[in-house]
């Protein structure tokens, strides 16, 4: 037998052995998918075991030992602690929203019977509101349509004359604050808030297949994402930034564009979606970039005491040294954390400032009754916003070393 004989049935025989391992390896992916299937199935039972008693749905004591237990089990099967807490801390907060989501379903209902929900965004597919709006939905099994607007009163406006069932709107980023808009819409309008969704914004420059960077004239971008990317956009010289009103507008543009001299600013959800190119990643200021949105809805929703949950309200205070003072340390006395403060001016007033305070809690709380009625007393105008389950799963921590 000759050299080449033997080197092609060498060859043979190391593509038959890597198939193998490969269809192996295929079949243990199967398993593990089987595995999450129950396991979410199980999650579910939890939760109505955990309804019935009301019990909280978060156990972190339970967790820890949880992950103390898995931890010494996976060393014996050679298997590193991080990677085992990292699967873990994912695979139990896709545990905790599916738990939440069974007690938000039992304790809610839609504002119809469609089998469609119906949810109004910036832009269209490719936006990050509408992969926000995905994320928030993820867990529920109602349809959903999305109806693409250009500006945020248009998102807010569509949910009060009925023609969407929900809004997701965004209210504040990590890098670029608070979006001032939002706020003051939010403050005329009867809506109500019943939910958040903090979704992780990784902007990249995208381009059609076959496009260079070399070769880009013009990069369309919001102007949120133009603000959260300026150091980098600010060094690409000789290119022109174009201010659109979504960021699938922006990709629209890009797609449209037959001379492969365009991009956009967009997430790599969006390039997947529409098959574009990356031209470069990682171009935001910051590292770690969210987007805080909002899901606003006609009516209050009542939230379970067994969940986390957050009221987003407005006051103003009186003209006078000290006034907002005063009414912080209301929640103060009662052990009530503030998670945000936002200010904003009164139009028309000079100088006059309404506050928009975030807090944890819910309504259905007597402390934070109380807390409310006093503030009342001291504040000339108070509007709650909402309550609304809080998208805060902060993971169980525990030491590698237990």
């Amino acid at each position: 037998m000759t050299k080449d004989n033997n080197n092609g049935k060498q060859s043979e025989q190391v593509v038959s052995g890597l198939l193998k391992l490969r269809d192996e390896i295929t079949a243990v992916d199967e398993s593990l998918l089987n595995l999450l299937s129950q396991r979410r199935k199980l999650s579910v039972l939890v939760a109505k075991v955990k309804g019935l008693d009301q019990i909280q749905i978060r156990d972190h004591k339970r967790e820890e030992e949880l992950l103390t237990r898995l931890i010494k089990q996976g060393e014996k099967l050679n298997l590193d602690s991080f990677f085992i807490t990292r699967l873990f801390h994912k695979i139990i907060e896709d545990s905790v929203r599916i738990q939440q989501q069974f007690v938000l379903t039992q304790n809610q209902s839609e504002s119809s019977d469609s089998p469609t929900r119906r949810i109004s965004i910036l832009g269209g597919k490719g936006s990050y509101s509408y992969f926000a709006a995905k994320q928030h939905y993820a867990y529920s099994d109602k349809k959903n349509a999305y109806l693409g607007c250009t500006t945020f009163e248009e998102i807010l406006k569509i949910v009060e004359e009925g023609q969407a069932d929900r809004a997701v709107i965004p209210i504040e980023n990590t890098t670029s604050g608070g979006i001032t808009e939002v706020y003051d819409l939010l403050l005329h309008t009867s809506l109500s808030i019943i939910g958040e969704e903090k979704y992780l914004i990784e902007h990249c420059l995208l381009a059609n297949a076959g496009a260079q960077l070399k070769n880009i004239k013009t990069i369309y971008a919001h102007p949120q994402a133009k603000r959260q990317c300026d150091k980098i956009l600010g060094q690409l010289a000789g290119i022109e930034i174009v201010l659109v009103d979504s960021t699938s507008q922006a990709v629209d543009k890009v797609i449209q564009d037959s001379s492969n001299s365009c991009a956009a600013v967009g997430g790599e959800d969006a390039a997947n979606l529409y098959q574009l190119e990356i031209l470069q990643r990682k171009i935001a200021n910051q590292k770690i970039n969210y987007t805080r949105f909002l899901v606003i809805s006609r009516k209050p929703k009542k939230v379970s005491m067994q969940l986390p949950s957050k009221i987003s309200l407005v006051i103003s205070t009186e003209q006078k040294a000290g006034a907002l003072v005063d009414a912080l340390v209301l929640f103060k006395q009662q052990d009530i954390p503030l998670t945000k403060l936002e200010s904003r001016p009164v139009a028309g007033n000079a100088w006059e400032q309404m506050f928009y305070l975030d807090i944890e809690g819910n309504l259905q709380d007597q402390r934070i009754t109380n807390t409310l009625d006093s503030l009342n007393t001291i504040c000339p105008f108070i509007k709650i916003l909402g309550c609304y389950p809080s998208d805060d799963i902060q993971e169980t921590k525990i030491s590698v070393d237990s």
